[in-house]
């Protein structure tokens, strides 16, 4: 069969006030193209039905910061010619497997094959969309989505002789966790045991799975300086435990973090307090090295240039950051055990 255009469908968590242009009204519908790759956009807005068919809140209508679509929400068709089609490699194997044996639900296990990378396009076109929508109406609560967000994708090849034949409905996600699954014994201690203290969760562990969370949510402004804010957070914590450890007022602490209202820089501090400290040339390592140029140097692109991180660009910095969170850890650990001896 010969391929002239493949749609994707699928729901966005948010009303979108523009004409419908699923049955024709081909007018409201919209163009748009991502790394020179056209696709066509049609919506569909839809309310939220809640029990008995009564539709909750406010009917049908947008509500402020309503993020989750619970009252309203929006289906969007993707549409793409050969133009996308023929920039994908012949050899492109999908992993699927069947939700259920027999039924039309497939998980697609991952966005690398050919009818990942058609999802991973749609996604991006509505998401470009969205993101000129919010600048347009100011709109604030309006964000991208993710494939895992959205799940479910209905996906539509059409022939050059115009003959529809419908993939079912596509389930990607990287993993699947079985409902009836439930965490061991360790991590229930370990919820429990933080449940009773004041400071319920480390901050190095906060702003780990921020950063984690802003990669899958497309936020790469924000990975990169959650990433670099980790780091700096897990320095200065660390150093400063060290320091009491070795006998260091609290005021001579205190000095060499924040002098007369100024924040010592993460870099000074890197590479002068961390060698006085731990006692080795941290500027020589590897680690240093990658932190330097992948996390730091980026995070001032984007903090002070308003520069905008690519996916590569944005998981290298939480790479590196959290690589040499890892290593100074151990160097930190190694420290103490030589001051208790």
């Amino acid at each position: 069969m010969e391929v002239a255009a493949e749609w994707v469908q699928f729901e966005i968590p948010y009303i979108l006030q523009v004409e419908d242009s699923f049955e024709g009204n081909k007018a409201a519908r919209f163009r748009s193209s991502v790394e020179g790759v056209p696709a066509e956009l049609q919506f569909k807005k839809e309310a939220r039905e809640g029990e008995e068919g009564e539709r909750p809140g406010m009917m049908f209508g947008q509500v402020e910061g309503d993020r989750l679509g619970n009252v309203s929400y929006t289906k969007v068709k993707v549409g793409f010619d050969r133009q996308l089609l023929d920039t994908l490699p012949d050899d492109l194997d999908d992993d699927f497997e069947a939700v259920k044996e027999g039924g039309p639900t497939k998980w697609l296990k991952n966005l690398d094959g050919r009818e990942g990378r058609i999802i991973r396009a749609a996604v991006d076109h509505v998401n470009q969309f969205l993101e000129v929508y919010r600048a347009s109406l100011g709109y604030y609560w309006i964000r991208g989505v993710s494939p895992s967000e959205v799940v479910y994708f209905m996906r539509a090849t059409v022939s050059e002789n115009g003959d529809t034949y419908d993939h079912g409905t596509m389930y990607p996600g990287n993993a699947l966790t079985p409902g009836s699954s439930t965490i061991d014994k360790e991590a229930h201690d370990t919820i429990e045991a933080r449940l009773d203290t004041e400071h319920k969760v480390p901050i190095t562990i906060s702003l780990r799975l921020d950063a984690q969370d802003k990669l899958d949510l497309g936020e790469y402004r924000l990975a990169v300086i959650t990433a670099g804010t980790m780091f700096e957070a897990f320095l200065k914590d660390g150093l400063k435990d060290l320091m009491t450890a070795q006998g260091m007022p609290d005021d001579k602490i205190e000095s060499v973090f924040v002098d007369d209202g100024d924040y010592t820089s993460i870099t000074t501090l890197a590479k002068e307090t961390v060698p006085k400290t731990l006692h080795f040339d941290f500027e020589a390592t590897d680690e240093f090295e990658a932190w330097d140029e992948k996390t730091r140097e980026m995070r001032n692109r984007v903090v002070h240039e308003g520069y905008v991180p690519s996916e590569e660009e944005a998981r290298a910095a939480y790479e590196a950051a959290a690589d040499v969170v890892e290593f100074l850890t151990d160097k930190m650990i190694e420290r103490h055990e030589k001051l208790r001896d």
